[in-house]
């Protein structure tokens, strides 16, 4: 699978070193010829594509070593297609930077497929529907309703959508949503206190959704003009424009979604 034995070293030192990931992460390593796959990733890899844990050979000797599968370029394809289209995983493809440094160089989850598309679909027409939600919880004044915000992105379509509606105790509104859009993916605050954020992560894992944190900073309104100008590719000074757009889809009924901003952003 490699070169020496101080290849073999040094990328086993770069691999331990690397940050934790979440186990619906698959880090693919891009040796120009094959593609290579370790550790957890080595044993879903096995399963998945060959179907016998005898695929996985150890990288390294005594203590240091490290489970590895080699993947040709068509396994490497099928891989990627079962962990994004069927099992809602994501996928990291790194490239070495030189000097035992590897970076990622493309990747992709269920909501958001475009740089991978030529390995999942050939070139041909995309047959799979790739969108992603953005939810927040928030308590609504003294009477303390929930109230709940959703932004979705389909980016098939290029299509923007955005809405605020108050929900019951069983995030009935939120469930109908999620029927009608159909998303692979929800983005949502890491370790949000709200007293119904884990009653959220269970709906959207029942519906198969992949859950991706990010910082609460990101949910912030604060330069949402300057953003959403950047999505719809507006000149300078017509910033106006695409706000008075998106309020404009700021609706509060399931019955009117999928609300859409139907400007490409491409």
């Amino acid at each position: 699978m490699y070169t020496g034995k101080s290849t073999e070293a040094g990328f086993i030192q770069f691999y331990n070193s690397m940050p934790e990931k979440p186990s619906t992460t698959v880090r693919v390593f891009d040796r120009n010829e094959y593609f290579t796959v370790h550790g957890e990733d080595a044993s879903l890899a096995a399963r998945l594509v060959f179907h016998t844990s005898s695929a996985v050979k150890q990288l390294g000797s005594g203590c240091q070593q490290l489970p590895s599968v080699a993947l040709s370029r068509m396994n490497f394809e099928s891989f990627a297609r079962e962990l994004l289209l069927v099992r809602q995983y994501r996928v990291e493809v790194y490239r070495n930077k030189g000097r035992g440094v590897w970076t990622v160089a493309y990747k992709a989850s269920p909501g958001n497929l475009q740089q991978l598309e030529e390995v999942l679909f050939g070139g041909g027409a995309i047959t799979h529907t790739a969108v992603t939600l953005a939810v927040r919880l928030a308590t609504q004044g003294k009477q303390g309703g929930r109230l709940v915000g959703l932004a979705y992105a389909d980016l098939n379509n290029h299509v923007l959508g955005v809405t605020e509606f108050t929900d019951s105790d069983q995030l009935s509104e939120l469930q109908a949503c999620l029927v009608q859009l159909g998303p692979k993916e929800c983005l949502l605050v890491s370790s949000d206190r709200h007293s119904d954020s884990g009653r959220l992560r269970q709906l959207l894992s029942r519906c198969g959704l992949l859950i991706t944190d990010r910082k609460r900073t990101e949910f912030s309104s604060k330069d949402i003009v300057q953003d959403l100008n950047r999505l719809l590719k507006l000149e300078t000074g017509s910033s106006s424009v695409g706000l008075r757009e998106c309020h404009c889809l700021h609706l509060r009924h399931r019955l009117n979604l999928p609300l859409s901003l139907q400007r490409s952003w491409t």
